[in-house]
């Protein structure tokens, strides 16, 4: 009896076995399995193996207003003016160009702010200040996104570039942006122009030239070498006229030893629109009286004296000059007689009491007694 027992429940337990053991499905090249939705099995490939939790980076929105933002009352600026893009994980802000794109120019990256906003956009959640080589890891973006319910902002904070301060330029450098000279007419014919009717005159004989701005103009060779020997400068006229020529529209006399600006330059070329005419203003030197002596010599007066009442201009001589002239220096008071002769050293000169500009490098004689005083230009 108990053997029969024995193999009725050794029959029933193979047929329960046979009802709930299910045939195995062999599936190669599978590294493991896992249920799909409806309940079958599929195979997970190498390709599976790099899935979300892995990715190397994470959708984000990056500021790129042109306002500094300062606090996160600012959030509505920011949504206006943020681009969607991928940033990088465990990488250095400042080493991804998608982020340090937004920059303009003028704008120095110090810092950049990370902020965690609720998808309506009400209110900051969570924020953080990173420094310029901050970066974001991957788990840091799902606690700022919230698991994709959150928008995470990443907005840079920048300084403005400031502009090097330019200094004055030098007078021996000149400046980029005011120009040193300009282009005028220089009127080099032998008649004396006296009055705006001789511009046809001044016309015909004028030459183009550079005229520095600033600079005396007994000073420019290109001004003074239109004189001839016997002409001494005793001024300037400058003229503006029409392009066409036909009238003077400005006119100015100036000294010896005056000069143009750039300024007004401009406004007596009118923007280029008219010609700028420089005239010489000259008379005639005398020629002086043949000395009595050749013999006397300049004596030099070691205190300053009164220039004689009516001082004669120096004048150059036409007959032989004496052997020993004086040669002059800057400053001093020379007493001379009437034919004495005196050597000017190079550029202008001129003499106290009398208003004309002597070129040197020449000789000239004195054209009365008295006392004289010598400066060079």
């Amino acid at each position: 009896m108990k053997k029969r027992l024995k193999g009725l429940a050794a029959c029933w337990l193979a047929v329960i076995l046979a009802l709930h053991v299910m045939p195995a499905t062999v599936i190669a090249d599978a590294s493991w399995q896992t249920a799909s939705p409806s309940g079958a099995m599929r195979a997970v490939t190498a390709a599976d193996e790099n899935t979300a939790a892995e990715n190397a980076s994470g959708w984000v929105m990056v500021y790129s207003g042109d306002k500094q933002i300062t606090s996160t009352d600012d959030l509505p600026i920011v949504r206006e003016n943020t681009e969607g893009m991928d940033v990088a994980f465990d990488v250095p802000f400042n080493q991804q160009n998608d982020l340090t794109g937004v920059l303009a120019e003028n704008q120095l990256l110090t810092g950049w702010k990370l902020w965690s906003a609720d998808s309506g956009g009400a209110a900051v959640e969570m924020e953080e200040d990173l420094t310029p080589e901050g970066s974001l890891t991957s788990e840091k973006y799902s606690t700022y996104s919230k698991n994709s319910n959150n928008h995470v902002f990443i907005i840079p904070v920048w300084e403005i570039i400031e502009e090097p301060s330019t200094e004055e330029s030098s007078s021996d450098t000149p400046s980029e942006s005011i120009p040193s000279e300009g282009w005028v007419m220089i009127y080099n014919g032998g008649k004396e122009i006296t009055s705006t009717a001789d511009l046809p005159t001044v016309t015909e004989s004028a030459a183009g030239v550079d005229v520095l701005f600033d600079v005396p103009f007994d000073r420019q060779e290109n001004l003074t070498g239109v004189l001839e020997e016997n002409q001494i400068l005793t001024g300037w006229k400058l003229w503006s006229a029409d392009s066409g020529g036909a009238a003077v529209e400005m006119e100015v006399e100036l000294k010896p030893g005056d000069a143009i600006s750039a300024e007004e330059y401009s406004t007596y070329s009118k923007d280029s629109n008219n010609h700028i005419f420089i005239i010489p203003v000259w008379k005639i030197k005398e020629e002086p009286s043949p000395p009595e002596s050749s013999s006397e010599e300049t004596s030099v007066n070691p205190s300053e004296s009164d220039p004689p009442d009516n001082p004669s201009e120096e004048e150059t001589s036409s007959s032989s000059p004496p052997e020993d002239p004086a040669q002059i220096i800057d400053g001093r008071v020379y007493t001379l007689k009437r034919g004495d002769p005196c050597e000017l050293g190079e550029g202008s000169w001129t003499v106290d009491g009398d208003r004309t500009v002597y070129r040197g490098g020449r000789r000239f004689y004195a054209g009365s007694d008295g006392s004289y005083t010598f400066h060079q230009k």
